[in-house]
């Protein structure tokens, strides 16, 4: 599976730098001057470990780490919650911004149960007379 800089940011929580140095350590720190959005690498390439005092975590790659517990696990409850009130998501009821990355996770399945519920939250929300704000439309 290949990731970017704003899949890393997302599945490890970490900041933009943070990311783009995962990327810097697969690519080469010669080979490029800076890290587009569109850059990629594969997961299976990053040398990053986890120290974790389980033993079952320790030494294993943080980002297919990550990718491996959403498959295995699916969605928290707290993750679903965030996406059924972000406002790009619930206009376009599809996974919007920093949530895109589910699309690349998350079986077929998922994605559109997801996808069924926040057009059932749209309608409601809409026929309650709420508003999106102006800059989601854009």
């Amino acid at each position: 599976m290949k990731v970017t800089s704003t899949d890393i940011q997302f599945l490890l929580g970490c900041t933009r730098r943070e990311a783009e140095k995962i990327l810097f350590d697969v690519i080469g720190w010669g080979k490029i001057d800076r890290i587009k959005a569109s850059t990629e690498i594969e997961v299976s390439d990053i040398k990053a470990k986890l120290l974790s005092v389980n033993e079952t975590m320790d030494g294993k790659n943080p980002v297919q780490n990550a990718i491996d517990l959403l498959q295995k696990h699916g969605l928290s409850y707290t993750l679903r919650r965030q996406i059924f009130e972000d406002p790009r998501c619930l206009f376009y009821c599809d996974l919007r911004g920093r949530y895109r990355t589910l699309k690349k996770i998350l079986p077929k399945d998922q994605i559109e149960s997801l996808r069924h519920t926040l057009k059932t939250r749209r309608a409601d929300f809409v026929a309650s007379g709420g508003r999106f704000p102006k800059g989601v439309k854009g």
